[in-house]
């Protein structure tokens, strides 16, 4: 199967997922070929993403005018920075911590869909961003449905870690907050 062909997949289990199908995981390829293209998922999420940095970054710029403070500084290089180092160091944090919980056996389906559903999130998470960057929304106005995309989102994770590892709630959320908290600290020590 092509790269192509198996992006289309990817991405077709990752909705499915969203849609909470039980035939999901049909759609992915979970071979270890499977596991590491299942990493060209960082090509359409990082195009996506463009529309998401600079709706961040205009979104930045109206509230500190807002405050009365300086403008901040702005870095696309930053940006795409963070997002490659999330998908190089979220997959070795989730694998010492599928080790310590017990879950390894399951490690490798939970990462396949875990890239892949990066597709889908990014552009579930664009919404809020194209109605302010279309003028829809002004910058009061994203702070709800950007807390709406937040939660779905980290919904999503915790979802794609309890279908992905085959394994208890408790142990999703772990994932969920520990992918929170490197998403953060990595966030704060780049951007």
């Amino acid at each position: 199967m092509s790269l192509a062909a198996e992006a289309l997949h990817g991405i077709r289990g990752a909705v499915l997922l969203i849609r909470r199908d039980p035939g999901a995981f049909d759609e992915f390829n979970v071979s270890a070929d499977g596991f590491w293209r299942s990493f060209a998922a960082i090509l359409p999420t990082a195009l996506l993403a463009w529309p998401f940095f600079l709706s961040s970054h205009q979104f930045a710029a109206e509230s500190a005018q807002a405050d009365g403070k300086p403008l901040p500084d702005f870095g696309f290089a930053s940006d795409y920075a963070y997002l490659g180092l999330a998908f190089v160091i979220w997959p070795i944090a989730a694998a010492l911590l599928a080790k310590a919980l017990g879950v390894a056996r399951n490690y490798s389906r939970y990462l396949i869909a875990y890239n892949w559903m990066s597709v889908p999130a990014m552009a579930l998470s664009l919404i809020p961003h194209l109605l302010y960057l279309s003028g829809v929304l002004g910058w009061q106005g994203m702070i709800l449905p950007s807390l709406a995309a937040f939660i779905g989102l980290a919904y999503l994770s915790w979802y794609v870690a309890l279908r992905g590892l085959e394994t208890t709630p408790l142990i999703a959320l772990a994932f969920l907050l520990a992918d929170y908290g490197l998403s953060f600290t990595l966030d704060a020590l780049i951007r």
